[in-house]
Parts: structure tokens; sequence; C-alpha cells
């Protein structure tokens, strides 16, 4: 994919911000921020009724009531319990484009209506960082629209006035909300594709290997501690995907993305490496990791999606692993947690499997080019 269609597709950053958010806390006070700007917007459509450059005439005075009532109406989905789902987010960018350009265009005084229309950078740039330049441009066709009709208006007075004004505005919508895509783009052509998983925020396989590998090399060396590798299955987790469908099953997996960056400590490496399968990566004094694991499995079983997780986990000390080539040693200790977490599922799920210091196969062949490498450095 070349760089004009990335940033036409791209990817739709929704529910990684929502993981994003969710792990920072800052989730709750997003949609409480968001649901406040909409209620805003409704109030001040309500208010000009009684300005003289208002609406006029009762249909127009209705149609600002309308717009007042679907704001309102979209105040509240984003003050309900739960982060509204990616779809819910995109009929809000529509909505709320031709709220704003229904309130601007009934405005009695044009050159009201135009100043009314610098609301439309708030659904630019949040349509600019949370979805695609697709959703983008859906705000700009009504933007441009409308600043055509509010001109020509205009244009009946002053004409200057009236041009200069309308490229006033659509410079200032345009400069905002490329500022935020070329921002979210900068960040998804450095990130997003290389190492995280975008749904849930998390290290894909290749970026838990990565990081996972600078937490041996960097860490492992003349070390008496213990690196853990859990393997975390959600039981039962096709159901959700047959009663919700996929944005059930998107939700689910971004709820237990957010749960276990809470649990897991700040040093630990997190991935979600299928769509039921989460990995955790970190290192203990002992080889017992039951304190995080067993926290790992409460959380899960406590999320609102009730659902319960089947954990395989093994440990090994560090000691033995610093002449051997860490993407094999990685290799052997995810497939004996897999393994693990398949005796767990055996046994009826919700439940732990433990693998403590085995014997790895690695340990008798590492390699002889990794040790020659091992010795030239």
């Amino acid at each position: 994919m070349n760089t004009a269609q990335r940033w036409w597709h791209g990817l739709d950053h929704y529910y990684w911000l929502t993981a994003f958010l969710a792990a920072r806390g800052l989730q709750r006070t997003t949609c409480r921020l968001i649901a406040l700007v909409i209620f805003g917007l409704g109030a001040i459509s309500i208010t000009l009724i009684w300005s003289p450059t208002g609406p006029h005439g009762l249909r127009n005075q209705i149609l600002a009531l309308a717009v007042a009532v679907c704001c309102w109406g979209m105040t509240f989905l984003w003050l309900r319990g739960r982060w509204p789902s990616a779809l819910e987010s995109r009929i809000s960018v529509c909505l709320g484009s031709l709220c704003i350009a229904i309130s601007c265009l009934i405005q009695a005084d044009p050159l009201a209506g135009l100043f009314g229309a610098t609301a439309f950078t708030l659904v630019c740039i949040y349509a600019a960082v949370f979805h695609t330049t697709q959703w983008l441009t859906v705000s700009w066709v009504v933007t441009g629209a409308t600043l055509i009709v509010l001109g020509y208006k205009l244009a009946a007075t002053d004409t200057a006035f009236a041009v200069s004004s309308v490229l006033l505005v659509g410079f200032i919508v345009m400069f905002v909300s490329l500022t935020g895509k070329a921002s979210i783009w900068l960040v998804d052509a450095d990130i997003l594709h290389e190492n995280f998983e975008p749904l849930t925020g998390l290290f894909n396989r290749d970026g838990f290997y990565e990081k996972a590998t600078t937490l041996l090399a960097s860490r492992s060396r003349g070390d008496d501690r213990f690196l853990a590798i859990a393997v975390v299955n959600l039981d039962t987790f096709s159901l959700v995907g047959e009663f919700s469908g996929l944005t059930g099953s998107n939700r689910a997996r971004v709820e237990i993305a957010a749960r276990l960056r809470e649990t897991a400590r700040r040093d630990a490496v997190l991935a979600h490496i299928a769509d039921s399968e989460f990995v955790i990566g970190d290192l203990f004094d002992s080889d017992d990791a039951s304190a995080l694991v067993e926290r790992v499995r409460g959380t899960v079983s406590g999320s609102p999606s009730r659902l319960s997780a089947s954990i395989g986990v093994v440990t090994t000390a560090l000691a033995p692993l610093v002449q051997l080539p860490p993407h094999d040693v990685l290799d052997e200790l995810l497939s004996i947690a897999t393994n693990a977490m398949y005796e767990s599922r055996k046994c009826g799920g919700n439940q732990v499997t433990y693998v403590r210091s085995p014997t790895l196969t690695v340990l008798d062949d590492p390699g002889d080019e990794w040790l020659d490498n091992e010795e030239l450095a």
C-alpha cells in the first residue's frame, strides 16, 4: 500500500485510541468532555432563537429545536456507562456535521451562520484523529456545501467580503483537521503498522518478540531472576461474537486489554496475538508467578463481558538463557505456555496450568552461529 492509499484508507484508530485512553484512566474524562461539547452546541442552537440574527420563522425555529434534541441525544450516548462503539462514533460524526450545517443555514444573518461554521473544526478534528480519511471527508463535504451556501447569501451585499470570509473559515477547518490527521498518520506509520495491534493498542506477536528480546538482553546477564510467560485465552469467546456480533467481540477485546494493562506491572510486556489470546511476559524473583496470574484471572472474570480465562504459565531461570538466541528461547517458552493453556481448557476452563523450570531443547543446540557472534561480541 503506497502513501496515498494509506492516507486515504489507513487504519481506523478508534479502538486503538479507546484502549489507549482506558489504559491511562482517561476514557471517562474523554466521554464527559465530548458530551459537554455536544451539549453546548445544542444549547447554543436553542439560545439563538431569541437572537435578532438567529433563526426566524416557525420552520427555522423548529429546525433549531430539532438540532438541540439531536445534540442532546448524542450527549446521552457519550454519558452512558460504556464507551460508544465505532459505528456509534461514525454516526456521531455524520449527525454532528449535519446538525452544525442546519444550525448555520437557518440563521437570519448569514454572517452569524458563517461564524458558527467554525464549529465544524470540532467534528473534523475528532474524525481526523479517531477515524479514517473517508469519514473526515464526509465532514469536509458538509462543511464545503454549508460555506458555499452562506457565501452565496453574503455575496448579495459584499462579494469580496463573502469570498474572503468563506476562504478564511475553510482554511481554518482544513488546517486544524489536517494537522490532527497528519499527527495520527505519523503515529500510524511509525508504530501501529510495525509492532502494535491496532484494535487493543497492545503489542502484536512481532512486537512481543522484539520487546521481550530487549527484556532478555538488557536484564538477564548474571541475573538470578526468572522469566515468566503467560498465555491467556478467553473461554467461550466465540459466543460473544454469536450473540453480539463483531462490535461486541471488539468491545470485549478492548475491555480485556485495558484490564490487563491495569493488572500487569509497568515493565511487563503485553500482547494480543490472536482473536481471543493474549500474552504476558514479566520478570520475577522466584519461579512463582501465581500472584500476577490470579490477578489476571480475576480481572478477566470481573469484566462486563463476564468471560473467564484459561491460562498457561511457564517460568524459567534467566541465567542459563544468557548465551542463547532470544527468538529461539521465546519460541520454545511460548510453545510451552500455549500447551499449558490448552491443558487448562481441557480441564474445563477458568483454570491455570503452571510449568516451572522446564528443560528447554534450545539449551541442547543453541546454534553455532549465535555462539560465534556472542564470542566476538
